[in-house]
């Protein structure tokens, strides 16, 4: 299965920039500008940008397939409008990257892995957290430049971002997409 997958991988291959973006679409806003390393490719085919070996292969390519399948598998969904940002898809696709943020870390102020990122405090406030400067909006994974997935370690939200990419809806927390998500 894993040669039949990296075969339809390499087959897939993705020299279009935005990758998971509909053509004549504006980007997902960046808010991240992690620079891209050699990586590694795991036995799947996924891109991994890991430098310090913080990630389990297997791991990264068993939840890739798992989230790929859950959303294939679902019925039709409805993505809110505004948080449509490509149309869904049905492979992985060579482009895809999935990089460890360097710069991760806890703190006092949450027990999760995050690291910085360009976000308002808006997205924090809405989830009931009140940022200020000793606990400033972080965050845990985002997709940077239509293609490479930023996570910590644990992995906790790469069904989620996984699920974005995927579905092409940048609201995955409610309805079907959300048992995808991990939600």
């Amino acid at each position: 299965m894993r040669g039949a997958l990296l075969a339809a991988l390499l087959l897939t291959g993705c020299n279009d920039p935005v990758c998971y973006l509909a053509p004549n679409r504006a980007a997902r806003l960046d808010v991240t500008a992690y620079p891209e390393t050699e990586g590694r490719i795991t036995p799947g085919g996924i891109l991994l940008d890991d430098p310090l070996r913080e990630l389990d292969d297997g791991q990264v390519d068993a939840i890739a397939q798992r989230t790929l399948e859950c959303v294939r598998a679902l019925p039709k969904w409805e993505c809110p409008r505004g948080y449509r940002a490509g149309p869904p898809q049905t492979e992985l696709k060579a482009c895809l990257r999935i990089q460890v943020a360097t710069n991760w870390r806890v703190d006092e102020c949450s027990p999760e892995q995050k690291f910085p990122c360009a976000i308002g405090p808006g997205s924090c406030q809405m989830k009931g957290q009140s940022p200020d400067a000793n606990c400033p909006c972080m965050c845990r994974a985002v997709i940077q430049q239509n293609r490479t997935v930023v996570i910590t370690p644990n992995m906790k939200l790469l069904p989620a971002a996984l699920t974005q990419l995927f579905s092409g809806c940048d609201h995955v927390w409610q309805g079907e997409l959300a048992t995808c998500a991990g939600g």
